[in-house]
């Protein structure tokens, strides 16, 4: 046999490694192979032959998700790439366990602000501004806390939170994000706006 030639594994060795860990086989054949043909002055890198956890699957998935989420929204909205990771992580560091998940809060974020977070509406009592568009007054906050780039991450977390509320009180995604659009006060006397969420389940599509 050639030194540069591979012997490859055979199909029952395949079948045998642990789906989990195939990249550290791999690495771990690769270095021995390295170490039996080269030469003696040749120093190899340690390898890490630590199986993969958990916890770190599902740092290896969390970082995934956050990219295509952020393609997803480059692909829409002209903002910069730093913003749109930005707010996606912190879509995913304010998601809940049942509701709302990241994507949700990004399709509210793209009908409410398109990803401004400078918007304000014009309201002129109590205006509603961030990405997500919170009225301060309703929510006893200061509007300095919420309006502005340097407050994107409480503009997020409040979002998700009233979000979270709503659906708790009316057990049903599309109704705590009619309410959400309305008010809740409105949305229980019957003031209903379904376009707001055919444009919600339309910018879900999006990030599915």
């Amino acid at each position: 046999m050639k030194l540069h030639e591979v012997v490859q594994p055979t199909l029952l060795e395949q079948e045998q490694l642990d789906e989990l860990s195939v990249k550290h086989a791999i690495a771990a054949g690769a270095t021995a192979l390295a170490l039996a043909v080269g030469s003696s002055s040749h120093k190899t890198e340690p390898v890490d032959t630590k199986p993969l956890t958990t916890h770190t699957i599902n740092k290896a998935v969390h970082k995934d998700d956050v990219h295509e989420l952020t393609k997803a929204v480059l692909d829409k909205y002209d903002i910069s790439p730093v913003q749109a990771k930005k707010i996606v992580q912190l879509a995913k560091k304010h998601e809940k366990a049942d509701f709302p998940k990241a994507k949700d809060i990004l399709a509210i974020v793209g009908i409410e602000s398109s990803f401004n977070p400078n918007a304000q509406s014009g309201l002129k009592k109590d205006p509603a501004v961030g990405l997500m568009q919170v009225r301060p007054g309703v929510w006893d906050l200061k509007k300095a806390e919420i309006k502005g780039p340097g407050n994107i991450d409480k503009q997020i977390s409040i979002g998700s939170e009233i979000l979270a509320k709503y659906y708790k009180r009316l057990n049903d995604r599309d109704k705590a994000v009619h309410a959400y659009n309305v008010g809740m006060g409105n949305f229980l006397k019957g003031k209903h706006n379904p376009s707001y969420v055919a444009k919600y389940k339309d910018e879900l599509t999006m990030y599915n």
